[in-house]
């Protein structure tokens, strides 16, 4: 192959993702004497992508660095800075997230402290070395006379690193993952597995709750939501530690003390929310009716009218239900006829008692009795029986035409008062909530 032929293959390569065989195709090159920008540039990209696997080369840091400063040296313009600078940059950027990736990867796989602590010091150490990246570009003498052309032309400056808030994400995202890993590992294997699983939950404790802290910037929703996860892990992790006491080496209290915070901060933000959630609401509303005067002028003029509609309709509603509530007492009244009938009930009452009472020599007086009752007292009562179920009967009657006459005017009222009433809630909510 031939150079460009050489340089293309290792262009493939890179797209690919194969670092290493880019590094061999761009040493052939350099072998042949190509020491041009783009061949320089690609070997020190596919430098950088093999730090992901080989973090610990010393040798493949140095070669970058010093294949950065040569590419760096040659630079005869703005731009051509400017572009490495940036390509340079978005790679060291993609190898620091999938090494951070990959780190994460490792502690889902084994969550211990011991993991945790051997990842942390690993990303400390990348991290430094993808600042000392950075730095050589800010620290080069042509950075000054880019920086001061892009600040003229209002350009915005470029980024240049895996940013804090992106790999905080990444952490507490793992942490979740270890989290409910154990938790279902925990609930199929029970106390034969609990330690192991208090050990892996407290794992992940270590990488949410930092990641939390960091990301302290999100939007408010967002910072609910972890909020709420959080404190679902810390209830579940207390609830084993009630069961298997599996804090005792971590300590129960300061797991309470994190779940009594988090749940006053989680309050705290909920209540802001709905603060802020109202405020844009109100500002949101007075906008619209700023800009539609005309109809807000309409919606006041008509919920007026349905108003004036609704105080005429529930007065007569009002009065129409007095009349019927007066006609059913009637009906509930003790009548003239039922009076009687009652009281002739009580006589006849009295004179059996009186009968029943005698002695059994007594023969006339229970003759007389027996005469009294049946012959004169029981007919009477039969005949006042009589009248007052059919005075009874005639009220009922009388009263069921007057309620049916008033229920053919109060039914179709009452329709139109909820419609009204339906109509009046529209407009208020219009008005309160306009689209």
């Amino acid at each position: 192959m031939n150079n460009q032929e050489l340089l293309g293959e290792a262009q493939r390569l890179y797209e690919k993702k194969k670092y290493a065989d880019v590094v061999r195709t761009t040493m052939q090159l350099m072998e042949k004497g190509d020491y041009s920008q783009s061949v320089m540039l690609l070997s020190a990209k596919a430098l950088l992508g093999l730090t992901v696997t080989d973090s610990s080369s010393e040798q493949i840091w140095q070669n970058i660095f010093s294949t950065i400063n040569s590419i760096l040296d040659d630079i005869d313009s703005q731009e051509q800075f400017q572009q490495i600078r940036c390509e340079i940059l978005e790679a060291c950027e993609d190898a620091e997230r999938n090494f951070c990736k990959g780190q994460l990867k490792k502690l889902e796989n084994n969550p211990d402290i011991e993991q945790y602590q051997s990842n942390s010091q690993q990303s400390f150490v990348y991290s430094l070395f993808c600042i000392k990246i950075s730095s050589i570009f800010s620290q080069h003498p042509k950075f000054k006379s880019l920086k001061e052309a892009t600040e003229k032309e209002g350009k915005e400056s470029i980024r240049n690193a895996f940013t804090d808030e992106e790999k905080s994400t990444l952490e507490y995202e793992a942490g979740i993952k270890i989290f409910e890993k154990a938790k279902v590992n925990f609930e199929s294997k029970g106390i034969y597995d609990a330690y192991r699983t208090a050990r892996a939950i407290v794992t992940s404790q270590l990488l949410w709750k930092n990641a939390t802290e960091k990301l302290g910037q999100e939007s408010v929703e967002v910072h609910i939501q972890r909020l709420e996860k959080n404190k679902k892990m810390m209830q579940y992790m207390l609830s084993l530690d009630e069961k298997y006491d599996v804090l005792n080496y971590t300590g129960t209290a300061e797991w309470k003390s994190d779940l009594k915070k988090t749940t006053e901060e989680l309050t705290k933000a909920q209540k802001a929310l709905k603060k802020q959630r109202e405020k844009e609401e109100k500002e949101r509303i007075a906008a619209y009716w700023k800009e539609h005067p005309e109809e807000k002028k309409k919606l006041k003029k008509d919920l007026a009218e349905q108003e004036v509609l609704h105080k005429q309709l529930q007065a007569e509603v009002v009065d129409l239900n007095a009349k019927c509530i007066k006609l059913q007492k009637e009906l509930e009244q003790q009548l003239p006829a039922e009076k009687m009938y009652e009281q002739q009930r009580t006589t006849v009452k009295k004179l059996e008692t009186e009968l029943a009472d005698c002695w059994f020599f007594q023969i006339r007086k229970k003759k007389e009795l027996s005469e009294q009752i049946f012959g004169v007292e029981q007919p009477k009562m039969a005949e006042l029986k009589e009248n007052a179920q059919k005075e009874r009967a005639a009220l009922k009657e009388s009263i069921d035409t007057q309620l049916a006459n008033i229920y053919k005017d109060l039914r179709p009222k009452e329709k139109e008062l909820e419609k009204v009433k339906k109509c009046i809630s529209q407009i208020e909510t219009q008005l309160m909530m306009p689209r």
